[in-house]
């Protein structure tokens, strides 16, 4: 038993160990459906709150209204590049904060390339698996010490 002026904080563990004590909201823009759940699963079964959108389409909108902590843009989206909609919101007075992350399967050059044109915070390869995914997250939701 605990004395009065000390309060347990509930945290849940996650995969990997680590635990959460905030629970962070992904917002993941992809238009292949099998991307958008085999990235999904995962960053839920962490603890993360996901929410999925096919189309970049009304993204600045789904940006403004859902307030999420992390981005992921997948880059070869038929109806906008993910570069071109990470600029997009980047350069957008209410989104500009929010950390914006490429998510592709493209050469890591290329990929650092657009993540410097449009000022992305960073970028996750899709072909790194559920624990490079996690990590990567998990590194760019991190607070700077």
């Amino acid at each position: 038993r605990l004395p009065k002026n000390v309060y347990q904080m509930k945290i849940r563990p996650t995969l990997g160990g680590m635990a959460e004590p905030k629970r962070y909201k992904i917002l993941l823009i992809d238009d292949s459906e099998i991307v958008r759940e085999s990235a999904r699963l995962p960053l839920e079964d962490a603890g993360f709150d996901v929410i999925t959108t096919d189309s970049p389409l009304g993204a600045s909108a789904l940006v403004r209204r859902s307030k999420p902590d992390l981005v992921l843009v997948d880059m070869s989206m038929p109806a906008m590049s993910g570069d071109r909609l990470a600029k997009l919101l980047r350069d957008n007075r209410t989104t500009g904060s929010t950390r914006i992350v490429l998510f592709s399967d493209k050469p890591e050059a290329e990929l650092e390339a657009a993540r410097v044109r449009c000022a992305a915070d960073g970028y996750i390869s899709k072909n790194g698996g559920d624990i490079e995914l996690l990590r990567s997250v998990r590194h760019l939701l991190t607070p700077a010490p």
